[in-house]
């Protein structure tokens, strides 16, 4: 697939998973995951299975950014009197998801060759 190809493949598939996203948010995420995968890759052309981990990059990407609530972002609730602390948002997880996807992307790289 060439790169506006998947691109559109991606954004498609996350803008199933995510209804109250806007678009020109997902396609951004999008863009920018794999811009990344192509660039470390050392590729012109995404597979199938590249677009199943930018699918994955992406969703995380938006989680790390705050874009996707979820329960994780809840550091404790109290119920007496009520009392909600949230996580750091100067924590970045991103760091550790990027290195968690390299090892994926690892076997899809290839070598650049001097001319």
């Amino acid at each position: 697939m060439t790169k506006q190809e998947s691109n559109q493949h991606v954004a498609a598939e996350v803008a199933r998973t995510l209804n109250n996203v806007p678009g020109d948010l997902i396609t951004d995420y999008v863009r920018r995951t794999i811009n990344f995968i192509l660039e470390f890759c050392n590729r012109d052309d995404m597979n199938a299975q590249l677009n199943d981990i930018a699918y994955e990059m992406a969703l995380s990407a938006m989680k790390a950014d705050g874009v996707i609530k979820t329960e994780k972002d809840v550091k404790s609730v109290t119920r007496g009197d009520t009392s909600i602390s949230y996580k750091d948002p100067k924590h970045n997880p991103f760091e550790h998801i990027q290195k968690d996807y390299a090892k994926r992307l690892f076997k899809h790289r290839r070598l650049k060759v001097p001319n």
